[in-house]
């Protein structure tokens, strides 16, 4: 089904909670009615794909919080926007100057937490080892803040 309408409570009427859906920044810039036709604004952050180091990743997924926000509201719709998605691979090629390893994980996460903890979801707490590990530079797999799920083992 396609949002076609303004509000997603014409869309599901029955639906109790709020209706949003994960996108990147870019899916927001593209359809300014996309701000319009969710109950709550979400967005997937990862400096990682975008080139960033370590020590921008923090201000990087703030950045793009605030720049969605102004967005959104410059398209007459005023809602706060959060992260529903961002974090940094432990393992995998180097992105530029954006290098996946542990030590950079466990500094790019409390770095995104100072900035932009208290809007921010952090993927993902296991490694998601079903994920094609040849892709996108062998980092698919490769994001679980607490390694693999114990049933992984």
């Amino acid at each position: 089904m396609m949002l076609s309408t303004p509000s997603s409570s014409s869309v599901f009427p029955d639906f109790p909670g709020e209706w949003t859906t994960g996108e990147t920044a870019s899916s927001y810039y593209g359809n300014p009615d996309l701000c319009g036709a969710v109950d709550a604004v979400y967005i997937n952050n990862h400096p990682w794909f975008d080139n960033q180091s370590v020590d921008t990743a923090g201000e990087y997924v703030l950045g793009h919080i605030e720049a969605v926000a102004a967005f959104c509201s410059e398209h007459g719709h005023n809602k706060s926007v959060k992260t529903s998605e961002t974090g940094w691979p432990w393992k995998g090629d180097d992105n530029g100057p954006a290098v996946a390893s542990p030590q950079n994980q466990a500094s790019a996460v409390g770095k995104i937490r100072d900035a932009a903890g208290d809007a921010s979801i952090i993927f993902s707490a296991y490694n998601e080892l079903w994920k094609d590990g040849s892709l996108n530079g062998g980092v698919e797999q490769n994001w679980g803040v607490l390694g693999n799920a114990p049933s992984d083992q």
